[in-house]
């Protein structure tokens, strides 16, 4: 974990300057790195639902409906990784339901993040595997749940030479995982998760 926040420290400046000079035509660049880098507040104790982008959101879309249908009180937080993916999920006009873009995985915006929103769990949806998340999470005790998780033959002899500890440390914040196919479960437990039953 602490080679991975170093790199994610070398790397953090080039990241806000990526998107700063990506959105330099479009409004919002302030808006964006709030959001990346979590320097705003959020309310409540919602659940926190994140996808990568529009595919994964949108397969999760009927979860978010019926999580909402199950408890009336529950209010929902959707994170991706792209601005397309939020409007996205804005569009659908979900009571209850906040859609913003994913911090960073750095230590200070995922602390800031966990402090604002307080989640009361979260679902990672199919292979989004963050390091400092999951750390965060795990030392906060809030629930984490993997749905539709993969981990390809060749992710899992990358993971195997370059991080194994780091992955066995992941896999051990994930409270219950769900995964794609019978062969990422198995390699999932081969490479240091729970036994799923």
């Amino acid at each position: 974990m602490t080679l991975y926040r170093l790199l994610l420290r070398l790397l953090l400046p080039g990241l806000v300057l990526g998107v700063l000079l990506r959105r330099l035509r479009g409004r919002g660049v302030a808006h964006e790195l709030r959001e990346r880098l979590a320097l705003d507040s959020g309310t409540g104790r919602p659940i926190w639902l994140h996808g990568a982008s529009n595919g994964e959101i949108t397969s999760a879309r009927w979860l978010l409906e019926e999580l909402l249908a199950r408890d009336p009180s529950a209010s929902l937080l959707v994170t991706c990784n792209n601005p397309t993916a939020r409007t996205m999920v804005r569009s659908w006009g979900l009571p209850r339901t906040e859609a913003r873009l994913a911090p960073w995985d750095s230590p200070g915006a995922v602390h800031r993040f966990l402090s604002h929103w307080r989640p009361r769990a979260l679902l990672l949806l199919e292979n989004e595997l963050w390091p400092e998340r999951l750390a965060g999470c795990a030392a906060r005790g809030i629930p984490v749940l993997a749905i539709g998780a993969r981990l390809s033959e060749s992710s899992a002899r990358r993971w195997g030479r370059v991080a194994p500890g780091l992955l066995r440390q992941m896999l051990g914040a994930i409270g219950w995982l769900s995964a794609q196919d019978a062969a990422s479960e198995r390699r999932f437990v081969a490479a240091g998760l729970a036994p799923i039953s």
